[in-house]
């Protein structure tokens, strides 16, 4: 491994990974589509683009009538969620070079995948495209009471990367990369004070390895 390259990556799924952000639009329009409030694909491009489910839910019913009790917003995600599904049973499109990165990375590095997404919808993708061993550890939605961009999933993947083997000399920050799409993401980075790629289309990039 060359001294350039990072000990360790903390990788963003949707945009750097996948390119599912299309999808989860449409899935949300579906979801949406018989309460009311909506948005366009370039509304959901610049304001919930990055945002964990949770947190789309949140801003899209704010200042609405209809209050967002936790009932409410459990269905709301359960939906979203089975309309995802469907979307992704036909055909799940992979960001150019990921693969290639993935297949040679896993081998040198520790890899963890932090996203927003939820879990049902990370495993049930993986799945379909048989990437599950690639990733040390994933942490989701489920995992993090704040999403991007508070940098709570980065700090703890990042923990959780320093136990799982003895590094000589010991795991720091800026010894990681993290790769991200979004603005949200990126914020996330800096506020976990770790170093990060911006990923736009295309993983075909070089550490020296």
């Amino acid at each position: 491994m060359s001294p350039n390259t990072p000990k360790a990556f903390l990788c963003d799924f949707d945009g750097v990974l996948v390119d599912l952000e299309p999808l989860h639009c449409k899935a949300w329009q579906e979801t949406l589509k018989p309460l009311g409030p909506s948005f366009s694909s370039e509304e959901y491009d610049q304001k919930y683009l990055g945002l964990n489910d949770r947190d789309i839910a949140k801003k899209v019913f704010v200042g609405k009538k209809r209050l967002l009790s936790p009932h409410f917003s459990q269905e709301l995600l359960r939906q979203k969620e089975m309309h995802s599904k469907e979307l992704f049973l036909k055909g799940v499109p992979v960001i150019e070079g990921a693969p290639a990165f993935l297949e040679k990375t896993f081998v040198m590095s520790p890899i963890a995948l932090v996203t927003g997404a939820l879990p049902g919808e990370v495993y049930f993708v993986l799945d379909q495209l048989k990437w599950r061993h690639y990733f040390s550890f994933i942490i989701t939605a489920a995992d993090v009471e704040r999403g991007k961009p508070d940098p709570e999933g980065y700090l703890k993947a990042f923990e959780k990367i320093k136990t799982m083997k003895k590094w000589d000399p010991p795991l720091k920050k800026s010894d990681c990369l993290i790769l991200e799409d979004s603005q949200y993401g990126i914020e996330a980075a800096k506020k976990a004070e770790i170093p990060c790629k911006v990923v736009k289309g295309s993983l075909l990039i070089g550490f020296g390895q």
